[in-house]
């Protein structure tokens, strides 16, 4: 099927931001066309899902889809951070659904496949090169698999591209954030043990029937590791700062020799990988952090990774982009059925996603960061914005790990402390 030459909205990308954002607009009676640059599935890390997705999986009517695939369950996470265990379970804010461990090509592509039988016209191998008069009457310029140009005019466009940050790019306004210059190693081992919840060590193969967490413990002062339990493997990931990016160059051998070498090194999560084997392939992305500087230019916003993204540890960043996705394609919406309030709706939705991208940005700001000021009121404006049991669970996310210095004052204001919120159980001993 050719792509149309018009429609209402232009969906950039096939990651949950635009799966969300181009269901909820085609179920509100729009035309939508989705355009990805890949074919799906395709590989994507960032496997570790909150259970606030169920909200967004359920609106667009993809939660059998996801149930029946049986995806690995999760109750909550343990974070290693500084000597101490701090554990979070999703069951003390009320959510009576789990957590996920999933594969993201799996479950990336079960939101596009939803995302067509909702009347979006989804076009894979199909990418975007320019997006012209994107004030107010948007031309997206693309190319097929087969290098064949093409453009789509619309009243609205979505860029929900990911990393490629379609929008950002051509207008110069992607900037990298200088105090989260971290860089990211992940790889997938088969085998070994793994943390319930509790803190009790099961072997992999009772991943089924006892349900993991989400493992994070610290690497020097600053990183830190991921243990992520899925299906058939373990996805493992490193996060360097700058000093320890350099020592790991320093090491001369092969790279995924010394991956492995600092995952063995890593508290809990070498041990549980003792009798692991890796899977033999590294990956990596290097000063990934960046943070906007609109997200939104006229009639084109920015959603997802493609407007900013901070750092996965509070494992948000799945439904960070489906909330970014929902906020975007609520606000067209109105502004397509009320032309008349299209500046008031683009600056509420960059209010409202600007809030919550400066309490996640928060969480992973080292001590001496600047603009810590600035980050705090946002964020506590965020926070103030959601139901009482989500705050609390955003806030114990903020004090899993002990890398939030400001959010002590963003507690404060909610009259909240690090005891309230936060549970330490003992380390448990995993001694072979």
């Amino acid at each position: 099927m050719a792509l149309p030459e018009q429609c209402d909205v232009v969906v950039i990308g096939g990651g949950p931001a635009g799966s969300v954002a181009a269901s909820q607009l085609a179920m509100a009676g729009f035309s939508v066309v989705l355009v990805e640059k890949e074919k799906h599935p395709r590989l994507t890390v960032g496997e570790s899902i909150i259970p606030q997705f169920w909200r967004f999986a359920d609106l667009i009517g993809a939660t059998a889809a996801i149930e029946s695939e049986g995806f690995i369950p999760k109750a909550g996470g343990l974070a290693l951070w500084r000597g101490a265990l701090r554990q979070l379970k999703f069951s003390d804010f009320g959510y009576s659904r789990p957590g996920l461990h999933v594969e993201r090509d799996c479950f990336d592509f079960l939101l596009l496949e939803r995302t067509r039988a909702n009347g979006v016209h989804v076009f894979e191998q199909t990418a975007v090169t320019r997006i012209d008069g994107y004030l107010d009457a948007p031309v997206v310029r693309y190319r097929t698999r087969d290098n064949e140009p093409g453009e789509i005019r619309a009243s609205y466009v979505i860029d929900a591209s990911g990393q490629s940050a379609v929008l950002a790019r051509q207008l110069g306004i992607r900037e990298y954030d200088p105090d989260i210059r971290f860089m990211s190693l992940w790889g997938y081992y088969e085998g070994g043990r793994y943390l319930t919840v509790e803190g009790e060590v099961q072997p992999f193969a009772r991943r089924r029937e006892i349900p993991p967490a989400t493992v994070t413990s610290t690497i020097g002062d600053w990183g830190w590791v991921w243990h992520i339990v899925l299906r058939e493997k373990v996805s493992v990931g490193i996060v360097l700062t700058p000093e320890t990016l350099q020592a790991f160059k320093a090491v001369r051998d092969t790279p995924e020799a010394k991956f492995q070498g600092l995952v063995a090194g890593s508290p809990i999560v070498g041990e549980l990988l003792q009798d692991a084997r890796f899977q033999g392939e590294m990956f990596g992305i290097r000063d990934y952090a960046y943070k906007p500087v609109q997200l939104a230019v006229g009639n084109c916003y920015l959603a997802g990774d493609a407007a900013a993204f901070v750092d996965p540890i509070n494992s948000a960043g799945v439904v960070f982009g489906m909330f970014a996705g929902f906020a975007a394609a609520w606000s067209i919406a109105e502004s397509l059925r009320k032309p008349a309030r299209r500046d008031e709706l683009r600056g509420r939705y960059c209010k409202i996603y600007g809030d919550r991208l400066a309490l996640f940005r928060l969480l992973g700001l080292p001590p001496d960061a600047k603009g810590v000021g600035m980050a705090i009121e946002a964020a506590a404006d965020a926070v103030n914005m959601t139901g009482a049991s989500e705050q609390r669970l955003m806030l114990l996310q903020a004090v899993l790990n002990s890398r939030a210095e400001g959010i002590e004052t963003v507690l404060d204001r909610f009259g909240l402390s690090k005891q309230v919120v936060s549970r330490t159980i003992p380390v448990p001993k995993l001694a072979a």
